[in-house]
């Protein structure tokens, strides 16, 4: 017996395939796909196989959407959006491994406007909005900010500051 197992990304320009045959005993070897995707966050992978017997005929199939998690390979700190912006803005991070994380906004003094993030994070994509209100919910005046974010993780410290434009 053989079974073709593959595995297909939507976003990817390829698709994983395993074969396994075996005679009678059948293998309880653990099967792995490395799935590249382009997306940050949820992705759905179709996971399917196909048995098919010594004469070559197909005696079993199934497919299945399994909903796959990116996990990133190293930290960033992407550029907010929309920027400069009016109301609100997007600030989105990866984080690799678990860490503790903060991301707060600072304004062209340097003084700590707006603690958005002091928790610790598993690895993942993440985004949080910021509102252009301070730490005391008032709405911040037009200007120049900086969104920094501090990573102390289990083998690396990441620190990385942005800029960001708010308009009113």
């Amino acid at each position: 017996m053989t079974f073709n197992l593959y595995a297909e990304c939507p976003d990817s320009e390829r698709v994983e395939f395993v074969s396994y045959s075996f005679d009678q005993n059948p293998v309880d070897d653990p099967v792995s796909f490395i799935i590249n995707s382009k997306e940050r966050y949820s992705v759905d992978v179709k996971i399917g196989y196909e048995g098919i017997n010594a004469s070559g005929e197909l005696v079993q199939s199934s497919v299945s959407i399994v909903q796959f998690q990116p996990v990133p390979d190293k930290y960033e700190l992407y550029p907010n959006y929309p920027n400069p912006f009016n109301s609100s803005t997007v600030i989105e991070y990866a984080i690799p491994e678990k860490s503790n994380v903060s991301v707060e906004i600072y304004d062209l003094r340097g003084y700590k406007v707006r603690s958005l993030v002091d928790s610790p994070h598993a690895a993942h994509y993440y985004r949080r909005l910021w509102d252009a209100r301070d730490d005391n919910g008032r709405l911040v005046a037009s200007g120049l900010y900086f969104m920094r974010i501090v990573a102390v993780g289990e083998t690396k410290t990441y620190t990385k500051t942005k800029k960001m434009v708010m308009i009113r």
